[in-house]
């Protein structure tokens, strides 16, 4: 067996892939102190022992066969003692910029001084990167998977996800964890 890792850039959909293992029954590794808001009705589902994965990562002992979201910058970090099974969440870049901007001023708080085109450069080397090293890693295996195609043909991407976890998944259950109204950003 093999863990499952939901990784992409912020705002690409990974919370939405974390409630749609959830709700087919696969265990999370996922600590709840993020909790639900509007950008993310259903929650963040994330596990903040993750952002010391360089130093700790205890916590894969036993969680073989369970999904945990790790972001791009810290999935680098996985010791190679363990195999996986990564899903990418990818998502148009113009998205995710104008989702990050309205979660943020939401929040009353500022993003990065950073313009967007360069914003968008950085974003984009890091998903070279993760290619790069997907590719490159014996203990890997891995699938991307479109926001945009998951909200608009979620029965066929959720097939795709399922042959490739090749885990007997409730196709149905899945679909409805997804709320087309989410789909605030498109471009």
């Amino acid at each position: 067996m093999s863990h499952i890792i939901v990784s992409g850039l912020p705002r690409s959909g990974t919370s939405l892939m974390m409630q749609m293992l959830q709700a087919a029954g696969i265990d999370l590794i996922s600590d709840g102190e993020r909790i639900a808001d509007d950008d993310n009705p259903a929650g963040y589902l994330e596990f903040e022992r993750v952002k010391k994965i360089k130093n700790d990562t205890l916590w894969l002992d036993n969680s073989d066969g369970q999904a945990v979201k790790i972001i791009v910058p810290l999935i680098f970090e996985l010791p190679s003692r363990y195999n996986y099974k990564v899903i990418v969440m990818k998502r148009a870049m113009p998205e995710i910029l104008a989702s990050q901007k309205k979660m943020l001023a939401r929040r009353g708080q500022q993003g990065s001084a950073m313009p967007d085109t360069m914003l968008s450069k950085v974003f984009t080397q890091q998903l070279q990167k993760l290619n790069r090293w997907l590719d490159a890693q014996d203990n890997c295996q891995f699938i991307e998977v479109e926001y945009s195609e998951l909200m608009t043909q979620p029965q066929k991407q959720v097939e795709q996800l399922k042959n490739f976890l090749q885990l007997p998944l409730d196709s149905n259950v899945m679909v409805n964890c997804i709320d087309p109204a989410l789909y605030r950003n498109r471009i």
